[in-house]
This record gives structure tokens, C-alpha cells and sequence, in this order.
């Protein structure tokens, strides 16, 4: 049997087989989109967690970095004060004249000075991806949000779209004695 598309339309319009099969199929199609929503949701939500935990890895890496860059400054600094100290020997100067310590003073401030900026800049770096983390943070939270609003949403609109299908229906099934 062949129906040409009008007959269809007709057929539907009037809440037939047709109509019916495409109510059924709105309301399956809406369920499986809230569904579809729920597991995207959750599945952005557990990949937003997993970034903001390597964020905050990376904020303690970033410290460690430079901690250890700073101390390492430090140890060469100390070797190079060493170093200008037995220079300075070498060559007759007193190590211990105002003068001579001035130098070594000056020397040490710098790379005191060094090692405080690369701390500094590490603990810049740390802090960039501690606010990287709980941005992904509110990211994960605004999913779940999304896993429990959007599929109500759907859900809604789906049921208003079917229960406008159905009112068409309704005077015609009062019409035929259906109540």
C-alpha cells in the first residue's frame, strides 16, 4: 500500500497511525537528547576535574622549579664570592678592608637578588595555574549544573510539543464519541 504525502499529512493531522508513530517518535527522540545532554555534561564535567588536578600539579611543580633554580643560584653565587675572595687574596688585596668586603657584599646582594626573582617568578607561575584550576573548577560545576537543567529543558519542550500534537487530536476524538 502507497500513500502519497498529502494522504499522510491528512492522516496524521487527524491523529492517525501516523500521527501517533510521530508523537511516539518526538517523545523517544526528546528522551534520548536528555539523555545525550546528561552524559555530555558529565563527561565535560569529570574532563574540567581531571584539567583543574594537573593545574594544581602543575602550581606545585612550578614552586618546586623554582625553589630549586633559586637554591641553585645561591650555590653559585656562593662559589663566585668564594672565587672573588681567593682572587682578591691572590693578588694581595685585604680580604677584610672595607673596601674588599663592599665588593664581596655587593656580590652576594645580587645573587640574593637573583634568587628571590627567580622565586618570585615561579611563584607567579604557580599562582596562573592555581587560577587556571579553579576556573576549571567552575567549569566542572557549571556541567553538572548543565547534566541536571538541559535535559529537564529538553524534556519540557518535548512534552509541550507532543501535548500541542495531542490537543489537535482532541476534538476529533471527542467528535467521534472517544469522551
Amino acid at each position: 500500500m502507497c500513500f502519497d504525502p498529502i494522504s499522510m499529512m491528512a492522516m496524521a493531522g487527524a491523529g492517525g497511525t501516523f500521527g501517533t508513530i510521530a508523537t511516539i517518535a518526538s517523545v523517544a527522540g526528546g528522551v534520548n537528547t536528555a539523555y545525550s545532554q546528561v552524559q555530555n555534561a558529565k563527561a565535560q564535567a569529570a574532563a574540567a576535574t581531571r584539567t583543574a588536578e594537573a593545574q594544581d600539579q602543575a602550581a606545585l611543580d612550578a614552586i618546586e622549579q623554582g625553589n630549586q633554580e633559586s637554591d641553585k643560584q645561591r650555590r653559585a653565587g656562593a662559589a663566585m664570592v668564594a672565587e672573588n675572595t681567593a682572587a682578591m687574596a691572590a693578588n694581595g688585596v685585604d680580604v677584610t678592608s672595607a673596601h674588599a668586603i663592599d665588593i664581596l657584599d655587593d656580590t652576594s646582594l645580587l645573587v640574593e637578588e637573583d634568587a628571590f626573582s627567580i622565586r618570585e617568578t615561579a611563584r607567579r607561575k604557580a599562582g596562573n595555574f592555581s587560577q587556571s584550576a579553579a576556573n576549571s573548577r567552575a567549569e566542572a560545576k557549571s556541567a553538572k549544573s548543565q547534566a541536571f537543567f538541559a535535559p529537564i529543558k529538553t524534556l519540557l519542550s518535548t512534552a509541550s510539543s507532543v501535548g500541542n500534537k495531542y490537543a489537535s487530536w482532541l476534538p476529533e476524538v471527542q467528535a467521534a464519541g472517544g469522551y
